[in-house]
């Protein structure tokens, strides 16, 4: 725990001399190695294992965004309401790193940051126990789940729609509807939506 996997190389003796094969594993090799350390990495909230598996991901010509996709899918279901503050300071965060351009210092610090409140909110938390149960999609249906407040109803109704390819274009207004009908006197409704 608390350290990154280094890579092996092949050696051999030849004439009482040292031979090691310094050739690079495959870049998919490295990009799993960088993934699963980043992983670790967020499980164990280590900032300084994070940034290194965001350059490793970089170095190997994957797209260091895309560990942040991994954190997103690793964490939301270990959150009550499948959402965090830390989502929407991601969004902030990527656009720093848009603006950024060239500067890897900077791309790197935005993804490292975005990570790092994404695992301190998941931190040590089990996967929620949602319902699994899915119905077809009726926005009148979801909408009377959430006024008689059953949340399993409201679930099955929106993995209905999930399953049925729909986006979130296609469940706008459902969402907002529910927010702003329910949600408004704490202020994060267009945040949540």
């Amino acid at each position: 725990m608390g350290f990154d996997a280094l890579p092996v190389y092949a050696t051999k003796i030849v004439d009482g001399a040292v031979w090691v094969a310094l050739t690079e594993e495959p870049a998919a090799a490295r990009v799993d190695r960088a993934r699963r350390a980043l992983r670790g990495a967020y499980d164990d909230h280590d900032y300084e294992r994070i940034a290194r598996a965001f350059a490793r991901l970089h170095r190997a010509g994957a797209d260091p965004v895309s560990g942040l996709v991994d954190a997103i899918a690793w964490s939301h279901d270990r959150l009550e309401f499948r959402m965090t503050h830390a989502y929407a300071g991601a969004a902030e965060w990527l656009a720093v790193y848009d603006e950024a351009g060239a500067d890897a210092t900077t791309r790197l610090a935005c993804l490292t940051e975005a990570i790092g409140y994404i695992a301190w909110d998941a931190l040590r938390h089990k996967a929620y126990p949602y319902a699994r149960r899915a119905r077809a999609w009726s926005e009148v249906g979801f909408l009377d789940a959430i006024e008689a407040e059953d949340e399993a109803r409201a679930i099955a109704h929106v993995r209905g729609a999930l399953r049925a390819g729909m986006r979130l274009n296609d469940l706008h207004h459902a969402m907002a509807t529910a927010a702003l009908r329910h949600y408004c006197d704490f202020g994060h409704s267009l945040i949540y939506v």
